[in-house]
């Protein structure tokens, strides 16, 4: 059976002779079938659609249409053709995909918010496998142009798109392109600087309409009278002003995307937008109102905030709110009122009993905000599986950072930690503080290895009083810097040794257990990436010792540490 299935593979590729893309595609398409009348039907495809077609976009069409029609799921391939109205040759972000994924009700399935986000990502990652989307970086993808002239095909028939992408179109396309049966249309970065009074298009069937990226400052009071089945409106990243008064009669409207609209200063009444369930402001920086009727709007589920002022309120049914720390602020009983709400971004919590009020209540999946604290600092107490703790211009009444903030010793799956302009620390950790927080003597050595464990990034500026990570006594055992990829150390005026410290008069030793040699302390580092030491005029160097293991340090910078004298042992390194 293998051997029969191999042939199949052999003479399909041989179908894609000359064409690589259509190989790759084909190869993504296929990998791990290993039912042969699925090869042999495939193959029977191939030769049958490609018969008569010499040139390379009618040979390679066939080919990249297979891999298309081979995706089981519809919504699937519904996903697949919205990522052809963005222009060519640029990356899109995933976010935005998703967002058009979920207003299209392509994801209604799902009721959560943030489950919705992970099936979006999910969907996309199908798409990359299958190689018709290609990964750009952890945010963006690409769809090379071949696959996008196929995808365009596909919406000249059903579903019918219109698509003018980055097509440097300085006014809007002629009503006939407008047809009745019209799906999607997509405008996305032109220089349409102005839309013609007359403009009115006749699309009934619209659900679809990207506008963003156009310098047009106003549209016509009546451009979406006739689009009562719009879904998906993005007028991000225009110079519009106002928006029209016809907005306010799309009842079908799920997503009005607005961000960095600077010069909006007016929307009309939204009362009537009761399908409405993503609503970004961002940026919008001359509203200063919201608009009439948004608190009636009970589908809402996704609110951007972020960057406009005195725009925060609160919403029963919201699943993701995005404020702005800079400029709003709010309390915890109102965040407490969302009792629906997932996730919560760039917040600033107006007290720490709020904060931890909030906290307690678990009513998140994610949290990403700041806290202004005054007195009642040494009580703040973050959630147990926070990822990322900064913290900036604070005074604290102890030497330990964990001393100041005992709750920091639970945090045990913290990635990245920074600390900036904070008075009085000494270290982060020490012998006293670690018991005290812990409560058990043989415990604190654990609690310090759990701690690190997950970290990867750690960055420590302007600590006038800083003079090393530990004190005291207290082990990182090995495994504790396990993940650690990136240490940046600035402005730190006091610190001699970024690990071991002098204490009472004399150097104090610190035990690195289950990787100690004879000669002295080593420390673990096994995924370090880049060390950046500055402005640390007393330091001479990491530790009193090595780095044991395989060195794959990437980029080092040093500057201004005029004492230092070397960074490892070098003799301790592979």
């Amino acid at each position: 059976m293998l051997s029969e299935i191999n042939e199949l593979a052999e003479l399909v590729a041989a179908e894609c002779a000359g064409l690589p893309l259509g190989l790759i595609v084909m190869a993504g398409s296929m990998q791990e079938v290993d039912d042969i009348q699925e090869w042999r039907n495939t193959l029977e495809e191939l030769q049958n659609s490609s018969e008569g077609q010499f040139d390379i976009e009618t040979e390679i069409f066939p080919v990249l249409k297979l891999s298309y029609d081979r995706l089981k799921d519809q919504r699937l391939k519904e996903c697949f053709l919205l990522c052809a109205l963005y222009p060519k040759y640029g990356e899109i972000v995933r976010d935005e995909l998703i967002v058009l994924f979920r207003s299209e009700g392509l994801l209604d399935k799902i009721d959560s918010w943030q489950k919705q986000f992970d099936k979006g990502h999910s969907m996309l990652n199908k798409l990359e496998n299958a190689c018709l989307l290609e990964r750009y970086d952890n945010r963006c993808v690409k769809m090379q142009n071949f696959i996008r002239d196929m995808a365009i095909r596909i919406t000249n028939i059903k579903p019918r798109y219109m698509i003018a992408a980055g097509a440097e179109l300085r006014r809007i396309p002629s009503g006939r392109r407008w047809t009745i049966d019209l799906d999607k249309a997509s405008l996305v970065h032109n220089s349409l600087s102005e839309i013609q009074p007359g403009t009115i298009p006749m699309c009934p069937d619209l659900t679809t309409l990207l506008l963003q990226q156009n310098p047009f400052t106003k549209l016509p009071d009546s451009f979406f009278v006739h689009m009562k089945a719009l879904k998906v409106l993005n007028l991000s990243k225009t110079s519009i002003k106002r928006l029209p008064d016809s907005i306010s009669e799309l009842m079908n409207l799920r997503a009005l995307l607005l961000e960095f609209c600077k010069r909006l200063h007016f929307v009309p009444s939204v009362v009537k937008l009761t399908s409405l369930r993503e609503l970004d402001f961002s940026f919008c920086w001359s509203m200063k109102d919201v608009p009439r009727g948004i608190n009636q709007l009970v589908e809402l589920r996704f609110l951007d905030l972020e960057g406009c002022k005195d725009l925060c309120q609160t919403f029963t049914y919201i699943q993701c709110l995005k404020l702005d720390p800079d400029v709003q602020s709010i309390s915890g009983d109102d965040v407490l009122k969302m009792g629906y709400l997932e996730r919560l971004e760039g917040c600033r919590i107006s007290d720490v009993s709020s904060f931890n009020k909030y906290v307690k209540s678990q009513h998140f999946q994610q949290l990403n905000g700041s806290l202004k604290g005054g007195s009642e600092g040494d009580l703040f107490v973050p959630p147990e599986n926070s990822q990322d703790l900064q913290i900036h211009n604070s005074a604290f009444d102890a030497r330990s950072l964990v001393g100041a903030l005992p709750s920091l010793i639970r945090l045990t799956a913290l990635k990245r930690i920074i600390i900036r302009r904070c008075k009085v620390i000494e270290v982060i950790w020490s012998l006293v503080s670690c018991v005290e927080a812990t409560q058990e003597k043989n415990q604190f050595n654990a609690a310090v290895v759990l701690l690190l464990q997950c970290l990867q990034e750690l960055i420590l500026n302007d600590l006038h009083d800083f003079r090393g990570l530990v004190k005291g006594g207290v082990a990182i055992e090995r495994g504790g810097l396990d993940n650690l990829q990136e240490l940046e150390v600035e402005g730190c005026e006091e610190l001699e040794m970024v690990i071991a410290v002098h204490d009472d008069g004399g150097r104090e030793k610190i035990d690195f257990e289950g990787y100690v040699d004879k000669d002295g302390d080593l420390i673990w580092l096994p995924n370090f990436r880049a060390l950046h030491l500055r402005q640390l005029p007393k330091l001479t160097g990491i530790c009193h010792g090595g780095m044991l293991g395989k060195c794959s340090v990437e980029q080092i910078t040093v500057e201004y540490c005029a004492k230092i004298k070397q960074i490892f042992k070098s003799s301790l390194t592979q």
